[in-house]
């Protein structure tokens, strides 16, 4: 849920910015913000596991009610971004908010039976890098379609 609130204010933000802007540059604005998080993103990951050699954790522990609240909230952060760049390219507040909750339920479902299954090691290491290539790949399609 805090997730949900927070993709709805970012991209009433984002919409609202649509004021200020004409329609073809907020669009590759928005295309360039979604594509710089997932370049970001990408090269953070490259960076930690090819240069760093930061080795692979484990973290296996129950979470708290504490803990739970922090991480919707740093995961909203982490949509704050996509949230606002995809307002802004012109994509639709209810549905996008809709799909985003569904998705988000789905794989929150998927990623604790697969964490419980011998797919997580192969599954967990790939995570990362696909959902920043998938992000670079929105925005390209967003600025040519």
């Amino acid at each position: 849920m805090i997730s949900l609130i927070g993709t709805v204010l970012s991209m009433v933000f984002g919409k609202s910015i649509l004021h200020f802007l004409p329609e073809s540059l907020a669009s590759i604005l928005g295309c360039i913000i979604i594509m710089l998080i997932g370049a970001v993103g990408l090269i953070h990951f490259l960076i930690d596991h090819f240069i760093r050699k930061k080795p692979e954790e484990t973290v296996v522990s129950e979470l708290s009610l504490k803990k739970t609240i922090f991480l919707g909230f740093a995961l909203t952060l982490n949509n704050a971004g996509l949230g606002i760049g995809a307002s802004i390219t012109g994509l639709p507040v209810f549905s996008t908010v809709l799909c985003s909750f569904l998705v988000c339920m789905l794989f929150l479902y998927l990623g604790n039976w697969i964490g419980r299954s011998r797919l997580s090691d192969f599954v967990g290491s790939f995570a990362e890098p696909l959902a920043d290539l998938l992000m670079i790949g929105l925005g390209v399609y967003e600025i040519f379609y």
